[in-house]
């Protein structure tokens, strides 16, 4: 989370989008079994309180297609992360958001895990009405581990 605390404003803010965009997928599923319901449950309960939308920046990337990674380097994986960001906000990281709905659902918890930590760090580094409200729901939430 550091090294992804560290990324411009742009690309924090898009990360910020993408967790905003899985909640919202995620409230907008109606098949849902044990492993996931407390993430439903607390994706329907922010995103029926959101009033504006977190900002979504067009953001360009140049770069390579492949790229050799170790992920054991945090410096790395902010950085891969980061070209995901840049490389597919004109499609509003509709394709992540398809292939990750329909995964497992233990993987659902981990990536709701991931963006609810995000939140709280974002929400001490950029004001947006979308972290206000969320924070609401984030003090004291505890999902289960599956």
């Amino acid at each position: 989370m550091e090294a992804l605390a560290s990324q411009p404003s742009n690309v924090r803010e898009n990360l910020t989008y993408l967790g905003y965009a899985w909640l919202k997928a995620l409230s907008e599923i109606c098949y849902f079994d044990a492993r996931n319901e407390a993430s439903k449950r607390l994706a329907d309960d922010i995103i029926g309180q959101v009033r504006q939308e977190p900002k979504l920046h067009q953001l360009s990337y140049d770069g390579t297609t492949e790229i050799e990674l170790d992920c054991r380097d945090d410096e790395q994986a902010a950085w891969l992360l980061r070209c995901y960001l840049c490389a597919d906000s004109g499609n509003k990281y509709q394709s992540f958001l398809d292939h990750a709905i329909y995964s497992h659902r233990t993987l659902q918890q981990n990536l709701t895990r991931f963006f609810l930590e995000w939140f709280v760090r974002a929400a001490k580094l950029d004001r947006s009405s979308f972290l206000e409200n969320a924070g609401v729901y984030l003090r004291g939430c505890v999902l289960p581990f599956i």
